[in-house]
C-alpha cells in the first residue's frame, strides 16, 4: 500500500551498504544499508546481496523519507566517483544517469 503513496511522490537517492550479506532474522538474509537525508541518516535492509561500502540507487517517499526501496536495476559503478547527491535527493528528472519511471513502477509492484 505505502508504495503506491511513495509512487506519487517519489525521489531518489544513493544508499550505501554498510554490511555484507548476512542472516538478518529468522526471516532470510540481507544487506543493512543507510542513505542520508537533510543531514538525517536513514536505515534498511534490503534482500539484495551487496559487499560493505556498494552503493545502489533507491526510490523513497519525500513526505516519509524512511519509505523506501533499493532499485537494483541501477548500480551505481565507480564511474560515478564525483557524483554530487543533493541532501534532499532527485526528482525524476533530476537524476544524473538514465532511469525509465515505467520500468520502476512495473519493478515495484511485481
Amino acid at each position: 500500500m505505502w508504495i503506491n503513496k511513495m509512487l506519487e511522490r517519489p525521489k531518489y537517492t544513493v544508499a550505501i551498504a554498510t554490511t555484507d550479506w548476512h542472516q538478518k532474522n529468522n526471516n532470510g538474509v540481507g544487506t543493512d544499508y543507510s542513505y542520508n537525508l537533510n543531514s538525517k541518516v536513514y536505515n534498511g535492509t534490503t534482500n539484495f546481496s551487496y559487499k560493505k561500502g556498494d552503493r545502489f540507487l533507491i526510490i523513497y517517499d519525500s513526505v516519509k523519507p524512511k519509505n523506501a526501496k533499493v532499485l537494483d536495476l541501477y548500480p551505481i559503478y565507480d564511474d560515478y566517483v564525483g557524483l554530487k547527491i543533493p541532501k534532499n535527493g532527485w526528482k525524476y528528472r533530476e537524476v544524473p544517469f538514465d532511469i525509465d519511471s515505467n520500468q520502476i513502477k512495473k519493478y515495484l509492484k511485481d
